[in-house]
């Protein structure tokens, strides 16, 4: 925010466009044999060696604002619960920005309470 006003948005997919993923192959050798003993011939006979295919994830160091979205599209504070939803919809987004009249942020609205405001209220569940 400058001046308290929104100026951008950061999601989950944006995060993951500034990800590092480095594949590699991890070696492990272990034994089907019974005995204790390392040395004998039965843990020895039975040795095996597994390969498998690991993946990791890196944030990579770039600042918020090269990251964040600029144009957000946001809705005011007096806007109409199906007016974001659709606006949800259109943009295929599960989050709006609720900002006042000078642009700053109020509140963030999720799609999982419009969800709520539509399903009818039952006895003992929330």
């Amino acid at each position: 925010m400058e001046d308290g006003t929104l100026t951008g948005i950061i999601s989950e997919r944006d995060l993951i466009r500034h990800t590092r993923i480095e594949d590699g192959i991890e070696v492990s050798d272990f034994s089907n044999g019974t005995d204790d003993d390392e040395w004998t011939w039965e843990s020895i006979r039975d040795m095996h060696t597994i390969s498998y295919g690991i993946s990791k994830i890196q944030l990579l160091p770039i600042p918020v604002k090269n990251a964040m979205i600029r144009n957000v599209l946001a809705v005011p504070l007096n806007a109409e619960i199906s007016e974001c939803a659709l606006k949800m919809k259109r943009a295929r987004v599960d989050q709006l920005p609720v900002v006042n009249g000078n642009k700053r942020l109020i509140a963030m609205l999720f799609d999982r309470e419009l969800i709520k405001v539509l399903l009818p209220e039952r006895q003992g569940l929330r």
